[in-house]
């Protein structure tokens, strides 16, 4: 069975213990926070939406501080509302990649209105794209997309009626922006109908391609969508109807007042190569989506239904009377892996991120006692790594302090969150370092490090002869750090199952580095002398793992030269 690795926050730091059968192999703090700070005014501020790039962090929220810290704004000053109890802005903010402030803006587009930022991504060219949707008071709800570059802010027509709401965003290596969500379509015979909608864009704000994707006898909404270096969109959320264009169904989807999972392929000129609908008899929603550049899917969802479609799954029922389901898909649509993963309660997905090396990570919340994602002390809140092939679980920790609303992560493997601050949330690096008043946000980038695997060492040589009484060098082998990071040996401890040699003289040298020496002798009627090494191996980063390896020194040539472990032990430096 594959060790499973769990990891805790104690104090600032995060501590990552492997679990393997019943035994705890490590526990050690590990200082992974790159920078963490709190983001807001003396009002209440929330981060919705973060994308992260090489240069630093993007973050998108709502405020309702008219002293939000801003700085290089396109908009300095909020959207003056009369009346400040129905204050609410957008706001847009810039981390360099150390948490240097690079910008900070409102982003808002009149009194009478609250903007709502759902998703923000990133241009080739650093443009911050933002969608959500805008309140008018006594009048509607609107889509919208802005751009941030430059220090200016550009709202992007959408061409989208009342009732529309922006609900995630991606852009291209070209600069086209691809816009998800859900709006009204006004037929002739059935009225308004809830739709999912894809919009691509060019980088100069042009309408390049519109899509409503839905039936006519229910409602749908799109949720998420991921893009492919070849240029085809993945666009998935829920459906009600059972007109809902499919070209595959899959599992036992009911249209009985019950939501369905869709994932819909889009080729370059946003003809729809193929439509899958997925679930079971109750209800099913995929809300995160991640796409690599090959076009396999990963989908990420709530469940209540007990038969939805499972293959090779790391859950095989459903646990409480909501779980998470996690899914893959091929470039044909094909269903490759697809799982429950959850506990005695209920699960929400909250972010799905997948980095350059296809490590699968996964934000969301808990109320199990019994999930492998509950994590003691974090609040039913949860950060997990998950094997992108088997939908295992890796690691799982949580950020203290922290109510996660959104995760991302960059190139080099890093993850960016935000939300809200909670007492108690760690400051490194921080260019706010204290709550300003209200909720504030916060922004944070850690590395989610694990630790080297010390399970497999050995001593090399691992049988001492002839006894001639010399100091042996010995080395540590078999340390693995999953990363590949390189790895430093420190023995801590040398002690062996029998006295001194000579009392007052040690048998061993090397504690504290990592070329211990043992003593080629033993006891002349005894059975063999074991030497016991106990080290730590570090990776570098702040992780490491704690192991053992012996060494023995056999009485004589005979029966293979091995040692019959005495079972007590005596230090061997004393």
């Amino acid at each position: 069975m594959t060790a499973r690795k769990t990891a805790r926050w104690l104090g600032t730091a995060l501590a990552i213990t492997m679990a393997m059968g019943a035994g705890i192999l490590h526990a050690q703090p590990v200082p992974n926070l790159i920078y963490s700070t709190y983001l807001g005014g003396s009002q209440n501020d929330v981060g919705r939406a973060v994308a992260a790039t090489p240069h630093g962090t993007y973050i998108a929220g709502t405020t309702r501080s008219l002293d939000f810290p801003t700085f290089r704004a396109g908009q300095p000053d909020p959207s003056h509302e009369p009346d400040p109890n129905r204050f609410l802005d957008g706001f847009v903010t810039h981390y360099g990649p150390t948490g240097l402030l690079s910008y900070s803006t409102y982003l808002g587009d009149g009194p009478g209105e609250a903007e709502i930022p759902q998703a923000i991504a990133v241009g080739p060219d650093g443009s911050a794209y933002v969608t959500g949707f805008v309140d008018i008071f006594f009048t509607g709800r609107f889509a919208f997309l802005a751009r941030v570059a430059h220090l200016e802010i550009t709202f992007l027509p959408l061409g989208l009626g009342d009732r529309a709401q922006g609900r995630d965003v991606a852009v291209d290596s070209g600069g086209n922006v691809y816009v998800t969500g859900q709006s009204q379509l006004e037929h002739p015979s059935f009225g308004l109908i809830p739709q999912a909608f894809v919009i691509k864009l060019g980088h100069d704000g042009s309408v390049l391609d519109f899509d409503f994707i839905g039936g006519l006898s229910g409602d749908q909404r799109g949720n998420a969508i991921g893009l492919d270096a070849a240029g085809n969109a993945y666009v998935a959320g829920y459906t009600t109807s059972p007109d809902f264009p499919a070209t595959r169904t899959i599992g036992a989807p009911t249209s009985l007042q019950r939501s369905n999972a869709f994932a819909v392929k889009l080729d370059p000129s946003g003809a729809i190569e193929h439509s899958v609908v997925f679930g079971g008899s109750d209800s099913d929603e995929v809300f995160e989506l991640e796409a690599d550049d090959l076009g396999n899917v990963f989908a990420a969802g709530r469940t209540t239904s007990a038969d939805f479609p499972l293959l090779d799954p790391v859950q095989g029922a459903l646990q409480g009377p909501a779980d998470l389901f996690l899914a893959r898909f091929d470039p044909s649509g094909n269903l490759i892996a697809s799982t429950y993963l959850g506990g005695n309660g209920s699960e929400e997905v909250l972010s799905l991120a997948l980095d350059g090396s296809g490590r699968l990570y996964l934000a969301g919340t808990t109320t199990s006692t019994d999930s492998p994602l509950s994590v003691p002390g974090c609040a039913g809140r949860f950060l997990a790594e998950l094997d992108p092939e088997s939908f295992e679980v890796l690691l799982v920790t949580c950020m203290p302090g922290a109510d996660v609303r959104d995760m991302a992560v960059d190139p080099a493997g890093s993850l960016h969150l935000t939300g809200v601050a909670l007492p108690g949330l760690p400051t490194v690096n921080a260019f706010q370092p204290q709550p300003a008043g209200g909720d504030d946000a916060f922004v944070a980038k850690l590395a989610f490090n694990r630790p080297p695997d010390c399970s497999a060492a050995f001593a090399s040589p691992g049988v001492i002869w002839p006894p001639n009484g010399r100091l042996v060098p010995v080395s540590i082998q078999g340390v693995i750090d999953p990363e590949g990071d390189p790895v430093t040996i420190t023995v801590t401890a040398i002690r062996q199952d029998e006295p001194l040699t000579r009392t007052g003289s040690p048998d061993a040298a090397g504690i504290g580095t990592a070329a211990p020496q043992l003593r080629a002798s033993r006891l002349g009627g005894g059975d063999g002398r074991v030497y016991h090494l106990t080290f730590e191996a570090q990776d570098g980063a702040g992780a490491s793992c704690i192991g053992s390896v012996t060494v023995c020194v056999p009485h004589d040539q005979g029966r293979g030269r091995t040692c019959r472990d005495g079972g007590a032990l005596f230090d061997a430096i004393r």
